[in-house]
């Protein structure tokens, strides 16, 4: 599951933006959580990558950013978010 900031200009993803760029693994529930994320405009997407390594690229961001789903963080939110898994 992969989570990642909608402002472009942050992207290659580096350390400076850690907060905005997070990978998570589901429960055996198939739910998963991502804790302590800034407020924000994040695409989030479930995906089982070919390569994951390049998830942090542009490219691979972009390909990522094609079959997410847009989510909006305000300061204390918790958001709940149906998604379909994509197989890339």
């Amino acid at each position: 599951m992969y989570l990642f900031t909608t402002d472009r200009t942050l992207w290659p993803w580096n350390d400076l933006h850690r907060g905005q760029f997070r990978e998570a693994r589901p429960f055996g529930s198939g739910t998963f959580v991502f804790d302590g994320v800034p407020p924000g405009e994040y695409f989030v997407t479930a995906a089982v990558l070919a390569a994951p390594e390049t998830w942090r690229t542009p490219d691979g961001l972009d390909r990522l950013a094609q079959m997410s789903v847009r989510v909006r963080l305000d300061e204390g939110d918790r958001i709940t978010q149906t998604l379909g898994l994509h197989r890339q």
